[in-house]
């Protein structure tokens, strides 16, 4: 019986995604890199299964941190 209150209790806590996935590198192979969108709008890029969330703002202010370094 303790198996099953687990059970139920961990559906009651569990959230629902809401994130819209853009981009997988490999379709059907959920642990390839892939690009979605949160709810709030934010980017979220998943690599390796470490996702790094940020406003569009933010990515491409990272790109030209690095593209720039990438110059001199």
């Amino acid at each position: 019986m303790v198996a099953r209150s687990q059970s139920i209790k961990s559906k009651q806590n569990s959230a629902t995604n809401t994130d819209e996935e853009i981009w997988r590198k490999t379709s059907d192979d959920y642990y390839s890199p892939s690009i979605h969108v949160t709810r709030d709008g934010q980017i979220g890029i998943n690599v390796g299964g470490q996702v790094i969330i940020a406003p569009i703002e933010a990515w491409h202010e990272a790109g030209r941190i690095i593209f720039r370094k990438m110059r001199s």
